[in-house]
């Protein structure tokens, strides 16, 4: 008798699980299409404003123009979570995707660097090289060649990289990227579950966001009901910054190419850059 109603629960709980999975999913679908939809109008107004002289501009310098624009990309989310009436889950002490891969460009990097350098003391730059360590160390061989297949992506060109080529590449580094969010090794610039480096944070970290239960992101490697906005990281980020860049050097062809390399071109595992940037290789 006990053996059934045990059955029965079991059963129950998991049409439940299934229910909410469905609800998430769909709310997720309904996000990434209105963000889609959302970002492309913001984005386009942003940069018509840009080349027409109409908005204010920062100073053409690295961390300026990063700044600048990773401070609309926050604005943008925040308008656009109170248009939809919803609310992430992510909050402070909430780390569960810190232990992802997180790529970043040279523009972000001379960023992250600088403000490191401004506000790190000596005890807060020892702890973060004992963590870089640390990672280094539980990592492996697994970061190198999660980079090797991500710069394999970078490289791929449209109509000239063979469809079978693209396809086996992509597939390899997923299976590359799974593994080492499996590991869920932290990222090093966590301290006590809070970023260290919040204020100026990669753009991957700002576009991810959770909806639902966050006890979901601590079960799940990518649990269902989060979302990677990636359409805000072009529409918001990359086109407007890229059109600040043009307008300040008078579409300069140097100054163009340069950018074009720092923000399109680079990107590299962050953990691996400041191992390199602190000589612990």
């Amino acid at each position: 008798m006990n053996l059934g109603k045990n059955t029965k629960k079991k059963t129950n709980k998991k049409k439940n699980s299934l229910h909410k999975n469905k609800i998430l999913n769909e709310k997720a679908l309904r996000l990434i299409r209105n963000s889609s939809q959302f970002a492309y109008e913001k984005g386009v107004k942003m940069s018509g404003g840009i080349l027409n002289g109409s908005v204010e501009l920062p100073l053409l310098e690295d961390r300026e123009l990063y700044q600048h624009q990773v401070e609309k990309l926050d604005s943008y989310f925040e308008e656009f979570h109170q248009q939809e009436r919803v609310s992430p889950s992510c909050g402070k002490g909430c780390s569960y995707c810190c232990s992802y891969p997180i790529f970043i460009n040279d523009l972000e990097y001379i960023s992250i660097k600088g403000w490191i350098e401004e506000n790190f003391n000596e005890d807060k730059t020892r702890k973060l090289n004992k963590n870089l360590s640390k990672w280094k160390k539980s990592t492996g061989d697994l970061a190198e060649q999660l980079q090797q297949g991500h710069e394999k992506i970078l490289n791929i060109e449209p109509g000239v990289t063979k469809p079978h080529m693209v396809l086996d590449t992509e597939n390899k580094n997923e299976e590359l990227r799974k593994e080492y969010t499996a590991k869920k090794i932290d990222c090093p610039f966590l301290e006590e579950n809070t970023c260290s480096i919040y204020e100026t944070r990669p753009v991957s970290c700002r576009s991810y966001f959770a909806y639902g239960n966050s006890s979901r992101c601590e079960k799940s490697l990518y649990p269902v009901g989060t979302i990677n906005y990636n359409c805000a990281e072009r529409n918001i980020y990359i086109a407007p910054l890229l059109n600040t860049i043009r307008k300040l050097s008078n579409n300069n062809p140097l100054t163009m190419r340069s950018y074009e390399q720092k923000i399109v071109k680079s990107s590299k595992l962050m953990p691996l850059r400041f191992l390199e940037y602190y000589d612990l290789v």
